[in-house]
Order: C-alpha cells, then structure tokens, then sequence
C-alpha cells in the first residue's frame, strides 16, 4: 500500500456536511452554476452553489420525468438531471449551468 497524501482540503465526520463539501468541489470541477441531489420526491438532500431556497426548487425539478437523463432550458438557465441508485434508494443529481455534471462525478 503506498503512502500517498490527502488531496481533500475540507473534510468531516457529519455525513451531510461531507456531502455538501463534496458538491461544492464536484460544482467546481463541472463548472456548473449550482449542483442538488433530490430523493425520490423531490426533497432537497444537499446542494451547492445557490442559495437554500434555489437549491430547493432545483431538487423539485430533478425528481421530474424519472427515469432518464434530461436536459431542459428554463428561460435562461439550462438545467440537466440524471438518475443514480443506491442500494433500495432512488436519487437524482440536477445541475443548473451550461453542462452536466459527468456520470464519473455521480455514480
């Protein structure tokens, strides 16, 4: 086994926070404007770049259609969608922005 150094610079021990600091950085990479990952109803499990509130709706519009990546404009702002599950769960990662965030980053 080598010994290779940490490349995250923010961690944690609370699961939502590490998730939070993880789309923050996938956001980053992606450059897109904002990044959600919504359960099955639509409900907000964590997000990043955009205000709660924003985020919330982005998570809304996630869970729509089901079952196959998406993209949509609305208005000005592009927004893509993609399914990932996880053991019995059904989640959905949104992005607002010129692009995706590549299958790589969420599965």
């Amino acid at each position: 086994m080598t010994n290779q150094p940490e490349r995250r610079v923010r961690r944690s021990e609370n699961p939502a926070e590490a998730m939070d600091y993880y789309l923050q950085s996938v956001a980053h990479r992606s450059a897109v404007d904002a990044v959600v990952v919504a359960d099955s109803h639509g409900f907000l499990v964590s997000g990043a770049g955009a205000p709660r509130e924003s985020l919330k709706e982005l998570a809304a519009l996630s869970s729509l259609g089901k079952l196959q990546p998406r993209e949509m404009d609305l208005g000005q702002e592009r927004f893509s969608a993609q399914q990932l599950s996880i053991a019995d769960e059904t989640l959905y990662v949104g992005t607002k922005g010129d692009r995706a965030v590549p299958e790589s980053e969420v599965s």
